[in-house]
This record gives structure tokens, sequence and C-alpha cells, in this order.
């Protein structure tokens, strides 16, 4: 089996199999959207995807320089699942308040389960699909008035894996378990009539 390599400086980085075949799957989705009175916009959808042969990454060591590398090849079938939503209320409209000022809250939330299946290698079958989040979470506060606006945002992804063995850490730091992290944004903005408009921003 002949294999090309991505390589810098002496740390193999990418092993990827010329044998690669290509994926087959399906994927399907069921959903509702809408708007009630121009004061609550929402959508909701399931999915399910899946994949027979993905193509996945499995972290493995050089038998030469002992160096920890991802090789890229067809894994094993996947299964993926989950719901994802969006929901946006105008809260003063909500209270009944006519105003010249405008204030929403919104929530994104995706839930997902995605994992190889019948795989004949034990140190994949069952694992999590790798760079796949099982929850990702964001929402926040808008702000507005005539041509001003400040926006408030937090962002939530919880840990998962880099590779398809799901590896928690290796000694390149290439490959390993990515912890869950929040981030925080703010940012607010003018605009000048139909002139010009100045934008401003901070996270963490």
């Amino acid at each position: 089996m002949r294999t090309s390599l991505k390589i810098i400086g002496r740390l193999i980085l990418t092993i990827c199999d010329s044998n690669l075949q290509d994926e087959t799957g399906y994927s399907a989705d069921i959903g509702i959207r809408g708007n009630y009175k121009d004061i609550i916009n929402y959508d909701v959808s399931a999915f399910l995807l899946t994949y027979n042969d993905r193509i996945g990454l499995i972290a493995r060591v050089d038998d030469q320089l002992f160096n920890v590398y991802q090789f890229r090849t067809n894994i094993s079938n996947s299964r993926s699942y989950g719901i994802e939503s969006f929901i946006e209320v105008e809260v003063l409209k909500l209270v009944g308040i006519k105003s010249k000022h405008g204030l929403s809250l919104f929530s994104n939330l995706s839930i997902m389960d995605a994992k190889y299946i019948n795989s004949e290698s034990s140190a994949v079958d069952g694992n999590e699909v790798e760079l796949v989040a099982p929850i990702i979470f964001k929402g926040g506060i808008s702000y507005s008035y005539e041509d001003f606006k400040l926006n408030y945002q937090y962002s939530y992804t919880s840990e998962h894996f880099t590779d398809a063995t799901n590896s928690e850490s290796t000694a390149s730091a290439v490959n390993g378990l990515i912890p869950s992290y929040s981030i925080m944004d703010l940012s607010a903005s003018y605009a000048f009539k139909n002139y010009f408009s100045v934008f401003t921003g901070v996270n963490n």
C-alpha cells in the first residue's frame, strides 16, 4: 500500500491512504419554522446522517521516528443524529410596549450524537466521530435605538476528540481531547445616516 506524506521538519503530521474509497450514505431531516406576530421567530429540526466507509483520522505511531501522526483512511460506517433549534424573541413587543427601542433575546442550540458503528477495529467501534461536539450553544441579547446597536453573545462548545481512536492526549499534542470552552462577545455599531458606520467589539 502506497501512502502520501505531509512532513514539517522531522514531524509527520498526516499520512493519507492512497487507496481511499468514496463515501456513500444518506441523510434525512424534519423540522418546523415560523413567526408569531413578528414577536417570536423559531426554527427547530431533527436530522439523521449515515456514512458508509466514512473517511476519518486515526492516531498512529511512526515506526522509525516514533512520532504520533494522523492516518487518513476509510475507517468504518458512522451514524449521526441530533436536534438543532433557533428561537428569537422581541421582548418589548412580547410585553406589549411600543417603543423606538428594540430589545431581543436569542438562543441557538445543537445536540448531536455521532459515533462509529460496525467497525472491524475494536479501537474505533462505538467511538465518537472526530471534531463533532455533542453540544453547541449560542445565546445572547441585542439592543437597538435608531442607528445604534449593541449586541452580547455567549457561546459554549462541549469537549470532543480530534481522531477516531478518541485519544485523550499525545506526546506531539497534535491529537487529543479538545476541552469544552466558552466565548463571550460584546459589539456595538452606529450608522451615520447612509454615509458610513462605526463598529467596535471585544471578546475573550
